[in-house]
């Protein structure tokens, strides 16, 4: 859910865009994905299970890969217009 929310929530504004990046990203480091950690989110979650397979489904690694790329560019307008305020 929340790594749709990162990908899929439509940013009509800079606004929006912070309001989003601030809770899903808060909420995602909570969970242990947080940004700017040493590893990168797909590869934290690519988990084996006792028989080999992946706890995840490649779907859902691409999706966190996609989102953790979209919340470090929403990180950049977050830090750029807090600056500016």
């Amino acid at each position: 859910e929340l790594l749709r929310r990162a990908n899929l929530e439509p940013l009509g504004s800079s606004d929006a865009l912070v309001a989003l990046f601030r809770d899903v990203s808060g909420e995602l480091a909570a969970l242990g994905l947080a940004l700017g950690a040493s590893e990168a989110w797909a590869d934290r979650l690519y988990i084996e299970d006792r028989r080999g397979a992946l706890l995840f489904s490649e779907e859902e690694l691409d999706e966190a890969e996609a989102a953790q790329s979209r919340l470090e560019a929403m990180y950049n307008v977050d830090a750029w217009s807090s600056q500016l305020e």
